[in-house]
Parts: C-alpha cells; sequence; structure tokens
C-alpha cells in the first residue's frame, strides 16, 4: 500500500510528536506516588504505542527508518527538555 505525501520526509513529525507526547503522558500519571510496577506498566504501554506509530509510517510508504528514529530523536529531546524544566520549577517552588 503506498499513500500520497507532500512535504518534507526529515524527520518524522509524527515520529517526533509521538514521542514526546506519550512520554510526557506516561510521566504525568506516575510522577506522584506510583510503584514501580505501575511505572513499568504504563511507560510499556506508551513504548509500546510509539514503536507502533512509527512502524506505520514505514507501512505505509511515507518515511524511511531513519525518519522515524530522527523523529524519535527529536521527540524525545524534547520531552527531557521539558522535564527538566518542570523539574527546576518543583525544586524553585519547594
Amino acid at each position: 500500500m503506498q499513500v500520497k505525501q507532500g512535504g518534507l520526509s526529515y524527520p518524522s513529525g509524527h515520529s517526533m510528536v509521538t514521542m514526546s507526547m506519550y512520554l510526557t503522558i506516561a510521566y504525568l500519571l506516575t510522577r506522584k506516588k506510583a510503584n514501580k510496577k505501575t511505572r513499568l506498566l504504563v511507560y510499556s504501554l506508551m513504548i509500546l504505542i510509539i514503536l507502533t506509530m512509527g512502524l506505520s509510517r514505514m507501512y505505509l510508504g511515507v518515511h524511511w527508518p531513519t525518519d522515524i528514529i530522527g523523529g524519535y530523536i527529536g521527540g524525545y529531546l524534547v520531552y527531557y527538555i521539558s522535564l527538566r524544566f518542570v523539574n527546576l520549577s518543583e525544586k524553585e517552588e519547594q
């Protein structure tokens, strides 16, 4: 199956948004009072969703694996930097 797609390919915007959004959701769900098993379950589910989205973009033929990996890296960087800002602001409030 081939989908017609216009625009730039690298990095995959879908991969970038999915990575940053689902990791942020996992963080927000587990940051308060989540035990280790719950945290592992939530993050595993989110990573499964992220990987499935990346595979679907390749299956549809709209991205190469390098596009997906680049999007994942960019999305993780957005998540990581945002998390550092949140943690800094929480420390300042205490």
